[in-house]
């Protein structure tokens, strides 16, 4: 059970804010004296003398690129000096990583890298945290907008992160390792698994054939996992003449078996209308269809078609376009969400395992995948303190800012100019979101 703390909130007398750049100093201190505590925990970075890094930092817009490192310490010892706001490096392995010319770098070989990130998905959550801001006048619009509908001013968007976006993330995770990888030769055991320190996970293939893979070669694989351009026409489709639907079943190979066994897991799972909405209303099923599908005495004979193996699929009150719509719904619900662009590209650049995150302050953390099952976002990659006596007090800059969890806690939501102390956990990880600025030590 969640337990609720409220920030303890400053009213005796007014603290005066710190600038921007305070407020950023202060972090990079912060993320300085936790990279010199972290340094006997960092994890091996695969063939790392053939990776090209990169950083960004907190008080430039641009990235520095092309660097290059022998061994983890060189690394560490650099991540101390610079004090960056994010790590990363190339998923491809080159002869001369630090070439700043990228057709000298001398390509091996890329990793074949899956991003599945909250932000990609269409999640009914972010309706309640992610807003659309203006910079301008502070006007907070729940819909995406490119321009203020009040004053015509610029818009900054606001992203947030809950459990429900981090569950769906997880979720797409496990499909994507237990449902997709096999049907191309891959094990649990095969994979390199990283929570990003914000809203995803990265799965990491390292096999050597599939890093001598092409970005076409790996077009296709990302068109098989997310269904794209799945049309199959000689099954999932509707016979008029007998009044049936030819189907799957759930013994079949690959994106066959995936169908059945999702319209049966489906089928087990929910009973009503209600509970199929909580967990598949973003499909946007006709309400029609899922009172026919969710009909006692038409559940139970699909149920008993799918489990018999049956690839013939009868309702009576289902027709050619309703059975169009179940398909359609079935391979949305099967696919894989991804980031496409992150699997496609032999040159990417990745965070780095082991790294702080900094939009959140919470550790990059490497992962098997039974330790991934049981990962808890707000609790697991938490490197800074939460206790009391690590206190640090700020004031809210956003007109909005939603709660936020860290370990069993929950923390605001807060308005705009509310000061506050919080522990220090919370505290970096609401100025690392811009939401809130230090206050004044000397008031």
């Amino acid at each position: 059970m969640e337990k609720r703390r409220d920030s303890k909130k400053i009213t005796k007398h007014t603290k005066e804010v710190t600038s921007l750049e305070d407020t950023t100093l202060e972090l990079r201190k912060k993320f300085t004296l936790k990279y010199a505590e972290l340094v006997k925990y960092f994890p091996k970075i695969p063939e790392i003398a053939s990776r090209e890094f990169a950083f960004l930092f907190w008080d430039r817009n641009y990235m520095i690129r092309h660097r290059g490192f022998t061994n983890p310490q060189h690394l560490l010892s650099e991540l101390k000096n610079i004090n960056p706001k994010h790590v990363y490096h190339s998923a491809a392995l080159y002869k001369d990583p630090a070439n700043k010319i990228m057709s000298e770098k001398g390509w091996m070989g890329c990793d074949f890298v899956v991003d599945i990130d909250a932000d990609h998905m269409e999640l009914s959550c972010q309706e309640n945290h992610d807003y659309y801001i203006c910079m301008k006048c502070d006007y907070v619009h729940r819909e995406k907008v490119t321009k203020c509908q009040k004053c015509e001013g610029p818009i900054r968007k606001q992203i947030w992160l809950c459990d429900k976006c981090l569950e769906a993330s997880k979720y797409e995770v496990i499909k994507l390792v237990d449902d997709f990888l096999p049907d191309f030769g891959f094990t649990k055991n095969d994979i390199d698994l990283n929570f990003s320190g914000h809203r995803g996970y990265h799965v990491h293939l390292r096999d050597k054939f599939i890093r001598t893979l092409s970005s076409e070669e790996r077009r296709q694989m990302v068109d098989y996992i997310t269904g794209t351009n799945f049309d199959p026409t000689d099954y999932l489709i509707y016979k008029s003449s007998n009044g049936y639907f030819i189907g799957t079943t759930i013994d079949d190979a690959g994106w066959k078996g995936r169908i059945a066994r999702n319209f049966l897991k489906i089928l087990t799972t929910h009973d009503s209308i209600d509970s199929f909405n909580k967990e598949y209303s973003k499909y946007n099923l006709d309400t029609k269809i899922k009172q026919i599908l969710l009909n006692p005495d038409n559940r139970n004979q699909l149920i008993h078609q799918l489990t018999i193996k049956n690839q013939y699929w009868t309702i009576k009150e289902l027709a050619k376009g309703s059975w169009k719509k179940i398909k359609e719904f079935l391979i949305q619900v099967s696919m894989c969400d991804i980031d496409v662009p992150v699997s496609i590209d032999t040159h990417r650049l990745i965070r780095v395992q082991g790294s702080i995150h900094g939009k959140t302050g919470f550790l990059v953390k490497p992962l098997n995948y039974y330790d991934m099952v049981n990962f808890e976002p707000f609790s697991d990659p938490i490197i800074f303190s939460t206790e009391k006596e690590a206190c640090m007090k700020l004031e809210i800059n956003t007109p909005i800012c939603p709660e936020i969890r860290i370990k069993d806690i929950i923390y605001g939501p807060y308005k705009k100019h509310e000061q506050i102390e919080v522990p220090e956990a919370v505290a970096i990880f609401l100025t690392c979101k811009g939401v809130a600025d230090l206050l004044s030590r000397g008031n």
